[in-house]
């Protein structure tokens, strides 16, 4: 089964494919947090990463926010990984778009770079059907 890894290394980042992915089901499988603990910074228990142009509908709909995913995690841990099962239908995935990073309030953007008491990484794991490109043939 092929996977699609999003490494997401700023609160706003653009993430660009090697090529779109046609319209499947795609399921959320692992999200992995990596970040500095010596500053004693606190996250407020979680990231809300925000999918609205990864999906071109709502897949998450919440009284929070819509087509962000949750990411619990310590403040105290460098490494925090969760694990997922969780079944999305996805239109076509472009080959670029945005994705926006942000604490537990859902509106400040969490801090991600590679200085002290910021999120280094946030990679983010799905599976996909297939990868095949049906407009090649």
């Amino acid at each position: 089964m092929p996977v699609l890894h999003l490494r997401l290394t700023s609160n706003n980042q653009t993430i660009n494919l090697p090529k779109p992915i046609h319209a499947q089901n795609i399921q959320f499988i692992r999200g992995t947090i990596i970040k500095d603990t010596t500053s004693g910074t606190t996250y407020d228990g979680c990231a809300m990463v925000n999918l609205d142009n990864l999906f071109n509908g709502y897949e998450i709909i919440s009284n929070t926010n819509l087509n962000s995913l949750m990411l619990p995690f310590s403040d105290s841990q460098d490494v925090t990984t969760i694990q997922f099962i969780q079944d999305y239908d996805a239109e076509e995935i472009k080959q670029s778009f945005k994705v926006k990073v942000f604490k537990y309030d859902g509106t400040t953007a969490l801090p991600m770079g590679s200085g002290a008491g910021q999120v280094k990484s946030i990679d983010l794991y799905f599976n996909l059907s297939e990868t095949y490109d049906y407009s090649s043939y």
